[in-house]
């Protein structure tokens, strides 16, 4: 299907090239999708574009701009399924997020029939399609949509065989997937083909490759000759590399010079020759230090192994980052595709620290500020206020209830005995409940270099808790932090928030046992995210104040806090999730999923947060365009 470029997007001798970093084609022909009505689209993207979401748009001839998000081309091809809104009159399609040259196809596009939808929707989801049939009048037809998406918007990974050969393609070297670098005068890849079983196997792959500039090397001398721009990779005996996995290096290698190493996803083969995805985060320094996950494909210049000082190849090519917190993050890069397939083995247990780099002693904590916004909620407000009375080992802080004009009797007295506690001030704010606003004015009562702030239906569990948010929040590279939160039944609730899960922010690893070890077992380390909630966000005053707190004009209660970490990203400093601290979250547990939620309520809210966030919330560093954006488990988009 034509696509006509429409916005920072030029063509130059049949090529399509980005201007901007959010570059718009334009669909020449729009006959399948009717307005109101579903439609199904199949697209692909080059083998050596990064996969990034598209963005697909609706324009209304009511002036409006309808988003969204799309699974990422992983596989080479993905598909998507939604309604058409009404009054639409243009689509657009934003493919990519980097400058410079892309190739994006539309395959095809198909009407489908909502029935027909609804029916598969309750044979793999009865909850959500039972409650998008809640909702199935006109007046609530973006509710059912919502629901229709939870219920059909993923793939489950036992099925990962059948999603890849229903998207996967043939190299196109003279279409799609020509090259974008002089393959002649490219780097040569030095392979160290290590270990004996299935070595036969591994070295077909490598003879079966598009790129054929290689050198298969029997030593782990590092090549005299090499070149310092060349590539060195470490295939294991009975790994496979997959037919474009030298070309993909070759090409990332190019786009980006400045790094030195990067990785790639795999695939890993059970014993019972089943195929599972591993993806991967992008660079995150400190969950590679706890909880190492660059695996296997790893590619690495030759100058940084002669930076390194060792004449050998290493046979695990990250040793030569050393310890991941002081290597450079513009050093290293991730390719997000599946370049290499190996067989599983058992889980080492690891040793590494659960907060690399962070764990200092409490008496080093500086005083903090404890902000917990409340209204008519005070048998919660007194389990929480209690647990940080009773529990907290840390002697320097203050806790600032801001009420928000409680009126019951009950939540009246409890407030009035609270404040009876000499750390504890009650600060009346009555009016029109601005989450936001409320965190403010609390923050403004005091001068303790670290703000934490947490909900009512919170209750600590270690003594030790505020002392490590509060030495992490003032590491001066750090901005918010928050603490893994647990429902009441011992389920994750909150490792960090992810941008793009259910097309705004949600929980990633929601709802798994708290001894689950989670994606890249984020669950159990400390690790950089993008966000964390405010229902326990530690950050440092002079930070938090620098960004101006929280954005109460704009966002009052809906993504607040996901907004005031973006925004301290933007500033330079990171988001943190310290795993080894836990508290429990009540209320948040009988809230449940989206299923019953009125999306017109904050809508506005949700619309200035997307305007304001599109490129991270469409990309999360640390989520993977392969995941589905409506599963809070890991399942294929």
């Amino acid at each position: 299907m034509a696509l006509v470029p429409q916005r920072d997007v030029e063509v130059v001798d049949g090529r399509t090239f980005a201007t901007g970093e959010e570059p718009w084609l334009r669909f020449k022909d729009t006959s399948a999708f009717r307005p109101g009505g579903f439609v199904e689209i199949v697209y692909r993207a080059s083998f050596f574009d990064d996969p990034v979401r598209p963005i697909l748009r609706f324009r209304t001839t009511e002036g409006a701009e309808i988003d969204r998000l799309l699974p990422g081309p992983v596989a080479g091809a993905a598909m998507w399924v939604g309604r058409v809104p009404q009054h639409t009159h243009e689509i657009w399609v934003s493919p990519t997020h980097h400058r410079g040259r892309f190739d994006f196809v539309i395959e095809r596009a198909r009407r489908r029939y909502g029935l027909a939808l609804w029916l598969n929707a309750l044979r793999r989801s009865p909850r959500y399609a039972l409650s998008a049939a809640f909702y199935g009048v006109p007046r609530f037809i973006d509710e059912y949509d919502m629901n229709l998406d939870w219920a059909l918007g993923f793939t489950p990974l036992s099925e990962f065989e059948s999603w890849r050969r229903t998207r996967a393609r043939t190299l196109d070297l003279k279409g799609i997937d020509a090259p974008r670098v002089d393959l002649t005068n490219a780097p040569r890849i030095h392979v160290l083909l290590t270990g004996d079983s299935g070595r036969e196997k591994s070295l077909r792959s490598v003879q079966a490759q598009t790129y054929t500039k290689w050198q298969l090397h029997e030593s782990r001398d590092l090549p005299a000759g090499a070149d310092e721009d060349d590539l060195v990779f470490v295939l294991r005996a009975g790994d496979q590399l997959a037919p474009d996995g030298f070309a993909g290096a070759l090409e990332h290698a190019a786009r980006h010079p400045n790094q030195q190493i990067f990785y790639a996803d795999e695939t890993e083969q059970d014993e019972a020759g089943n195929l599972v995805p591993v993806f991967k985060p992008d660079w995150s320094p400190l969950l590679q230090a706890a909880r190492p996950y660059l695996g296997r494909a790893i590619f690495a210049r030759v100058r940084l192994l002669r930076k390194s000082g060792s004449g050998t190849l290493p046979e695990d090519l990250s040793s030569c980052i050393g310890p991941p917190q002081a290597f450079a993050g513009n050093s290293i890069g991730h390719i997000r595709r599946m370049l290499l397939t190996r067989r599983s083995e058992p889980e080492a247990q690891s040793t590494a620290e659960a907060q690399p780099g962070l764990a200092q002693p409490a008496s080093r904590a500086p005083p903090a500020l404890i902000v917990i916004p409340t209204k008519n909620r005070g048998d919660l407000l007194q389990k929480c206020v209690r647990s940080i009375l009773s529990q907290t080992s840390h002697p320097a802080f203050r806790v600032v209830i801001v009420d928000n004009g409680s009126t019951a009797s009950l939540s009246r007295a409890i407030l009035s005995r609270l404040a009876e506690d000499a750390r504890v001030t009650v600060l009346p704010r009555p009016g029109p409940f601005n989450f936001a606003g409320l965190c403010n004015a609390g923050a403004a009562l005091g001068s303790a270099p670290v703000l934490v702030f947490l909900n009512d239906d919170t209750s600590v569990r270690s003594a030790d808790w505020l002392a490590q948010l509060s030495l992490a929040a003032v590491r001066p590279e750090i901005g918010a932090v928050g603490a893994k939160l647990l429902y009441p039944d011992h389920r994750v609730q909150h490792v960090g928030v992810t941008l793009g899960l259910g097309e705004t922010a949600g929980h990633f690893g929601a709802g798994a046992p708290e001894a689950d070890p989670g994606w890249a077992g984020r669950h159990s380390a400390t690790h950089e995210v993008s966000a964390v909630t405010a229902a326990c966000l530690a950050v440092e005053r002079r930070k938090f104040d620098a960004v101006g707190g929280f954005d109460s004009a704009n966002l009052p209660v809906e993504l607040n806090d996901v907004d005031l970490c973006l925004r301290l990203g933007e500033s330079g400093w990171k988001s943190l999730c310290l795993a080894g601290v836990t508290l429990v979250h009540e209320e948040s547990a009988s809230r449940g999923g989206a299923k019953f939620r009125l999306l017109r309520v904050h809508e506005k809210e949700r619309a200035y947060f997307a305007r304001r966030w599109r490129r991270i919330i469409r990309d999360d560093p640390f989520f993977h365009p392969g995941f589905s954006l409506f599963r809070r488990q890991r399942a294929l988009g």
